[in-house]
């Protein structure tokens, strides 16, 4: 079963790459990962690695903190909330 920050982490790039107009496809081929392997993440099932999160940051053109910066809470570490 996923652990709920798994699911969070997978959720924010679900919508960073629906946000880019990209296919789950489209971002494991820029990533150079198998499809099924961006499935995963973003259904929690694995988490990425901590080598390629830049990479994944970088190719949705969003902050990495954005994407992987979080408490079991769900909240980003940095919010006050």
């Amino acid at each position: 079963m996923p652990s709920p920050l798994a699911k969070v982490v997978g959720e924010r790039i679900r919508q960073s790459r629906l946000a880019r107009n990209l296919s789950q496809m489209a971002l494991a081929d820029l990533l150079g990962v198998e499809y099924n392997v961006v499935s995963d993440w973003e259904t929690g099932k694995f988490t990425p690695n901590p080598g390629i999160r830049g990479a994944i940051a970088a190719t949705l053109r969003v902050p990495e903190s954005l994407l992987f910066n979080c408490q079991e809470g769900g909240r980003r570490e940095d919010s006050d909330a």
